[in-house]
């Protein structure tokens, strides 16, 4: 990982604050829509880090790559956010490592999570998260109101010359809508009308997430059980915006 400068590349500015003039405010997205990203986006994150904090679910954070795209997940047609974990060469170059893939669609309904997919090492071995039925985020979620959220999948390893080890794995979390806020990105550009949740699990630690209209997930604070902030991942270059 390369080394992270801790900077204040997200500024939070109030966005529910009322304007004067007579001007209508635009209407505020769904939780659906901010969650949504667009094919073809693609931006990068930084990541601090306090420490190591057991319980908490650390893969999917660091300094990453996500990139957007058309793919087909069991069947049936998703987007793949793609994410590559950034890697440091001992003359200081940096090389993207592909990490995982994220299933996941958009519908009437709410946004569902279909699964995910990865790689482990060598390219020929990987493994694969089917959640049956998806997870989802309700687009009916409102601020203040917390929905309840089940996971319950069979993940699939696959390893070159063993036998494919099979699983099955359950859970929930909570995802609780907050409101609304503009971020200010590290190139100066905000984002408007962003999803702030919060997401808590039975492991008593929570976390804060930052959904954008066409990006997906730009942002996330992970708390530990006192209420201490130990990690922070911040989008900080954007290469396609949506």
């Amino acid at each position: 990982m390369k080394p992270v400068v801790l900077v204040p590349l997200l500024a939070v500015i109030a966005a529910c604050g009322g304007g004067g003039g007579g001007t209508a405010e635009p209407a505020k997205p769904t939780i659906v829509e901010c969650m949504t990203p667009k094919v073809g986006v693609k931006f990068e994150t930084d990541s601090w880090s306090e420490s190591y904090t057991p319980g908490l679910l650390l893969y999917d954070f660091g300094d990453k790559r996500f990139e957007v795209l058309e793919k087909t997940f069991e069947g049936r047609p998703v987007l793949s956010i793609r994410a590559y974990s950034a890697n440091t060469t001992a003359s200081g170059a940096v090389y993207w490592h592909y990490d995982y893939a994220k299933a996941v669609v958009a519908t009437s309904s709410g946004f569902q999570l279909l699964g995910a997919e990865g790689a482990i090492g060598e390219p020929r071995d990987g493994w694969r998260l089917v959640y049956s039925p998806p997870v989802t985020t309700p687009v009916t979620l409102a601020i203040g109101t917390p929905a309840v959220r089940e996971y319950a999948g069979t993940l699939t390893r696959a390893v070159a010359g063993s036998a494919e080890e099979v699983s099955t794995i359950s859970g929930q979390d909570r995802i609780e809508l907050l409101g609304y806020e503009d971020i200010t990105v590290a190139d100066g550009q905000i984002l408007q009308n962003v999803c702030k949740v919060k997401v808590s699990s039975e492991a008593s630690s929570f976390i804060h997430e930052w959904y954008a209209a066409g990006y997906g997930l730009v942002a996330r604070e992970v708390f530990d059980v006192d209420g201490k902030l130990v990690m922070r991942d911040l989008i900080a270059r954007i290469e396609q915006a949506p």
